[in-house]
């Protein structure tokens, strides 16, 4: 698991003036450049959108800008913005990006820059460390304790460029000498994860004595519940073994494919219930239309039969002889006679033969839609026989494919969780046990050793800080020493107290000590903020400006060079920000995030703020 954040932009802004922006990344970024182009400005930002109380101090080109906006991102993937007027005051937080800031409507959470507050930064930087806030250093050797901040933290890993050359040791820093017990534990804790929540203050070594017993049985219990629980964890975690066990990103991958594939299918089916419902609409309104068609068919049958009973019954009557009138006497002529029964009969044979050609063009229709009603029912039926067997692929096939990949991931992302807890609770039970045979060693004399182990973990960081140098060609002899002396605290270099070695080479020992606590944190997973920002660990820095070149002030090219090349191989799982008057090669320079300030207004970036 990698903790921390990263810083991916700062904006300075005022009314009316183009805001001054500067955009990092993970890994390496190196912003270079003349004196005076805004370089230690901003660096006194980031300290101050970090935390620091005390605002940055003024330059004529920060005239009129009054907000400072800077954008991190966690290695878990959150994006979250920080707001501070630039005179100082409290912050204003959004998860959100930098461009998003007011149109996103994420909640807007304010915090203060007193650590002591309920809401405040520096709890929200520890926690994006991974850090609990309320972790208590042992700050006093009588055991008094304070707790862990935030600013204890940036205290580490922002070196400016007066700190950056001092001859107390990288763990003191510019801290009093009231504060050495503190900073040491505090680097005790970042390493170990030692913390004194459970130390007790103690007056005398009658009461010490009482108090070892005590914490014994305390450590005593906790060993036991530790072990209880991990042997739980470690059974859960066997019970959850699968014979064949997939990379995660391909069992995602896989997810990715099946949903595409379900989707697809279940689109399909839509489309094939759509076109059954249409045909089946279809199938009503032929339906419908021939019940309509056969009832007009009996009609013109029923006309036609009407129209051939009347020609015989005009047969019938052209066989009956005609009478006088019984009222007027006049006579029908047969002539008249013969031609009203010749005219009605031509006009009945007329409509007659008008029916029959409706009738043929009637049951030729009835036959078309008979015809297409039985076509739409063989393409209901062929609809439908698709559509189940797309529903069975679906219900059968696809959708418990879908729940056991899940089921994987969810193993797999519970296995993930297993390891961590059975991590934690290793290190609970071998840091509990370490303690427990430090308390069975002096419960006989409760003054012979300190109850926090001071130190611990020193050896395995000067291994490291002996490879870093190393590959920085610092010196042919760069075997590293510890002189653990409370006042002293730091490396002995080839058999010389770094403190005694000139400006430019205390610089650059003075960055490998801070960058072998990252490098350590990294490798072993401890909670830290993965975040460093110095400021001209290349160049020496003199009150007033100006630099002199004494020999022992000097930083030779070769170290320059491994210097960079070094820094330039970070990984994209933590973050270092440099400001320095030197530069790489141009081969390097390709490799990092580097922004260069020209000083010339007709070339390039000047400075920080838009000229």
């Amino acid at each position: 698991m990698t903790y921390g954040f990263y810083i991916s932009l700062l904006s300075i802004t005022g009314d009316s003036l183009e805001p001054a922006i500067l955009s990092f990344t993970s890994g390496f970024n190196l912003i270079s450049g003349g004196s005076d182009t805004g370089k230690s400005f901003a660096f006194s930002c980031l300290d101050y959108m970090l935390g620091k109380i005390e605002a940055p101090d003024g330059i004529p080109e920060s005239v009129g800008y009054n907000n400072i906006y800077l954008e991190i991102k966690t290695y878990s993937g959150k994006t979250f913005t920080l707001l501070r007027n630039i005179n100082g005051g409290d912050f204003v937080v959004k998860e959100s990006s930098y461009k998003d800031f007011f149109s996103s409507k994420a909640t807007i959470k304010n915090y203060s820059v007193h650590s002591q507050s309920n809401t405040s930064i520096s709890d929200f930087f520890l926690s994006l460390s991974g850090i609990d806030p309320d972790i208590q250093i042992k700050s006093t050797q009588q055991n008094k304790k304070k707790r862990f901040t935030f600013t204890t933290l940036r205290n580490l890993t922002f070196i400016d460029e007066t700190t950056i050359t001092i001859k107390t040791s990288p763990i003191y820093g510019n801290q009093g000498y009231l504060d050495y017990t503190y900073y040491k534990n505090s680097l005790s804790f970042l390493l170990t994860g030692k913390n004194a929540n459970d130390l007790i203050n103690f007056e005398d070594a009658k009461n010490k004595k009482s108090w070892n017993n005590g914490r014994l049985d305390f450590v005593n219990s906790q060993i036991i519940h530790f072990n209880d629980n991990l042997q739980n964890l470690i059974s859960e975690k066997l019970s959850l073994k699968t014979a064949k066990e997939e990379p995660i990103d391909t069992l995602f991958d896989r997810l990715e494919k099946l949903n595409t594939t379900l989707q697809n299918y279940v689109s399909e089916r839509t489309d094939i219930l759509n076109k059954v419902e249409e045909k089946n609409s279809l199938v009503i309104y032929k339906t419908e239309l021939l019940k309509r068609l056969s009832l007009l068919l009996e009609h013109y049958l029923s006309d036609q039969y009407r129209l051939d009973f009347i020609l015989n019954g005009d047969q019938l009557l052209n066989q009956l002889n005609s009478v006088d009138c019984p009222i007027c006497d006049s006579t029908l002529g047969e002539e008249k006679a013969n031609y009203l029964s010749h005219n009605m009969g031509n006009s009945i044979k007329v409509e007659k033969e008008k029916i029959s050609l409706k009738i043929k063009d009637l049951e030729t229709t009835i036959v078309d839609n008979q015809e297409e009603l039985g076509s739409l029912s063989t393409e209901l039926d062929h609809l439908k026989a698709k559509s189940e067997k797309v529903d069975r692929l679906i219900k059968e096939i696809l959708t418990p494919s879908l729940d056991n990949l899940k089921a994987s991931i969810e193993t797999f992302n519970r296995l993930e969780k297993l390891n961590a807890q059975i991590e934690i609770y290793s290190n609970e039970l071998n840091y509990y046990n370490k303690e427990q045979t430090g308390l069975q060693d002096t419960s006989e004399n409760p003054l012979s050793s300190s109850t926090t182990n001071d130190g611990f973990g020193i050896k395995e960081l000067t291994k490291i800080i002996e490879k870093i140098l190393r590959k920085w060609d610092y010196q042919d002899n760069t075997h590293i020493d510890f002189n653990s002396d409370h006042k002293v605290y730091d490396i002995v270099i080839g058999g010389k107290p770094r403190g005694s070695y000139g400006k430019g080479m205390r610089s650059i020992s003075y960055t490998a000590f801070i960058l072998s606590i990252l490098k350590y944190c990294l490798k072993e997973s401890r909670p830290f903020s993965n975040l460093l920002v110095f400021d001209s660990p290349l160049t020496t820095y003199h009150r007033g400006g100006e630099l002199i070149n004494k020999k022992d002030e000097e930083i030779s090219q070769d170290i320059q060079n491994s210097f960079f090349k070094d820094f330039s191989k970070l990984g994209n799982d933590c973050q270092v920000i440099m400001f320095d008057n030197k530069t790489p090669n141009i081969k390097l320079i390709e490799k990092i995030n580097f922004i260069y300030f020209t000083k010339d207004k007709n070339k390039g970036r000047y400075g920080l703020f838009p000229t």
